[in-house]
């Protein structure tokens, strides 16, 4: 049982959802409002339990898709593995958006603008519940981009809401490009399990693409990603507060070269790529944060 919630929690999902939220929280700060420690921490625990909900979700639909009764309260065993009853997951997603739900109308009580807040809380839980959080909806072809949509846009928008009246034409210069970067990264870490998916039946956006026009899209994606960023400076963005994110590059041209790699028909060297894909998005997003945090 406990390597089945170890499994089901993905850290580094979290990792990434909290640089992002630290993003949009420190673009707050360089625009000159005031934060307050206690609000920030609530709200990123707001965004993981969200998360979190949408991972259980996930996992009861799939139990349900295997038969199971959807309200059964007995444990299923399957590769040796016991999973938790339908019932307790559904519980926990109760439980789960019930806290988000409070904690979100408790930060929209004190921000300054509550209509922001619960309008940014109302589109991370829809998007991870109605799309996010469903094995159909996820391998649909548009699972990837809701999944990017959320982590990249969603959470950095959010964080930003709880201290500032309105958004600011500076958050979409800096996350769109965060957002081509997740999808191509995903396209990476999707290759991985490409023989899985196929057998499987799970439609992933590299299954759809195939893995001859996957592999150049998601280099094109990440790339894209860098040349946006260093054009953030036409919309509006200086170019002091963009240009350290540009130093993670070395690592976007390690993880092309890994995956190419594997097209080639060479040995996978699937560690060390799931980190330096992991990598080559957490990086240049800890940098921008660190940037406008210092500026």
């Amino acid at each position: 049982m406990l390597q089945f919630w170890k499994r089901l929690i993905q850290t580094p999902l979290l990792v990434t959802s909290g640089m992002m939220f630290g993003l949009g929280t420190s673009i707050a700060d360089y625009l000159g409002y005031r934060l307050d420690g206690w609000r920030i921490l609530l709200g990123l625990v707001t965004v993981w339990l969200i998360l979190s909900s949408s991972w259980t979700l996930y996992a009861y639909f799939e139990l349900i898709a295997r038969g199971t009764q959807p309200f059964s309260n007995r444990k299923e065993a399957k590769n040796g593995q016991v999973y938790p009853s339908p019932q307790t997951l559904l519980t926990g997603v109760i439980v789960l958006l019930t806290f988000s739900v409070a904690f979100g109308y408790t930060l929209s009580r004190s921000a300054t603008n509550p209509g922001l807040v619960v309008l940014m809380l109302v589109g991370l839980i829809l998007s991870s519940v109605l799309f996010y959080g469903q094995p159909r909806m996820v391998f649909s072809g548009y699972g990837e981009l809701i999944q990017a949509l959320f982590i990249c846009n969603l959470v950095p928008a959010f964080a930003f809401s709880i201290h500032a009246p309105e958004t600011h034409p500076s958050l979409l210069p800096v996350t769109f490009p965060l957002v081509l970067i997740f999808l191509g990264i995903t396209l990476t870490l999707e290759l991985e399990r490409f023989a899985s998916d196929s057998k499987q039946g799970r439609q992933s956006l590299l299954i759809r693409l195939g893995w001859q026009r996957g592999i150049p899209l998601q280099h094109i994606l990440i790339l894209t990603g860098f040349v946006l960023l260093a054009a953030a400076p036409l919309f509006g963005v200086a170019w002091r507060l963009v240009w350290p994110a540009l130093m993670a590059f070395p690592v976007v041209i390690l993880e092309i070269w890994l995956v190419n790699r594997v097209a080639l028909g060479l040995p996978p060297r699937w560690p060390i790529l799931r980190i330096t894909a992991w990598v080559a998005v957490i990086l240049p997003t800890y940098l921008l944060a660190i940037t406008f945090w210092q500026s």
